[in-house]
């Protein structure tokens, strides 16, 4: 599948005014088909990954090119884990209905908690403050230091409100989103809220639906050496490093202009 190039698939003519990106396969990995997977980030060659469900919860880390687990740690289980971002040194994951964020070390270990109304579902940050979804149409911009909210911006594709925003990554000075219970991955203006593209992840997620309505695509991880994107789903057996591409614009016809020239 080495350098395999995607089209999308007819349901992304759903997402009305945003580009339709294809995309193409760098690599394809095993992934532990046991993980619930929540958020997924990205330094270096570690990748540092979350599993939800009460009870279940933990956050790992593993070698990207291989799967070797360096590290995991259990949640209490009272927390549901949600989304995972690291920033400034330090990982901020979200716990679904506990109403806090988890502040641990490089170690994984707990420093702190900080408190927020609402769910939470996935965070990333834009290299000075937090971005957080909930769920719904709307991103919290939030300061790293106490969690309070600084900013609003609610996510339209045209006029149409997009709802169920979940795990999010900052990259290309693009917000890229997991829809959930959608196969598609969106890109989108962080200044406007307004979607730009649309990658759907159809053909992936068929192969790896092994739980129906449960195993959904979630999981971005940008590697800024190959400026391309892990992704991967809840109980899914692979993950997958995709480059996104933007459709081309079409060149000028030089004899329209030429003619209009002349005109």
């Amino acid at each position: 599948m080495i350098g395999l190039l995607v089209l999308l698939a007819s349901s992304a003519s759903a997402w009305g005014d945003s580009l339709p990106l294809t995309y193409q396969i760098l690599a394809t990995k095993d992934h532990d088909r046991r993980v619930f997977t929540q958020g997924l980030v990205l330094n270096g060659k570690v990748a540092t990954e979350t599993s939800g469900l009460y009870g279940k919860s933990f956050v790992m880390q593993y070698d990207a090119d291989t799967g070797a687990v360096q590290r995991r740690i259990s949640l209490p289980r009272e927390y549901f884990a949600e989304g995972i971002t690291e920033f400034n040194g330090l990982f901020f994951l979200l716990t679904w209905k506990a109403g806090l964020a988890l502040v641990l070390d490089q170690k994984l270990q707990q420093v702190a908690a900080q408190p927020y109304q609402g769910e939470g579902w996935g965070i990333t940050h834009n290299g000075q403050h937090l971005i957080m979804s909930n769920g719904t149409d709307t991103l919290s911009i939030r300061k790293a230091t106490d969690f309070s909210v600084l900013d609003t911006l609610q996510v339209k594709d045209g006029e149409r409100p997009i709802h169920n925003l979940n795990e999010l990554e900052y990259a290309e000075e693009l917000i890229w989103a997991n829809v959930w219970q959608e196969p598609v991955i969106l890109a989108i203006d962080p200044v406007t809220g307004a979607v730009k593209g649309t990658a759907d992840l159809s053909e992936l997620v068929r192969p790896n639906n092994s739980h129906p309505g449960e195993s959904v695509l979630n999981g971005i991880a940008y590697d800024p050496d190959q400026r391309a994107f892990w992704v991967t789903g809840k109980w899914w057996p692979k993950r997958y490093l995709v480059k996104f591409h933007w459709p081309q614009t079409p060149a000028p016809d030089p004899i329209s202009n030429t003619t209009a020239a002349s005109q």
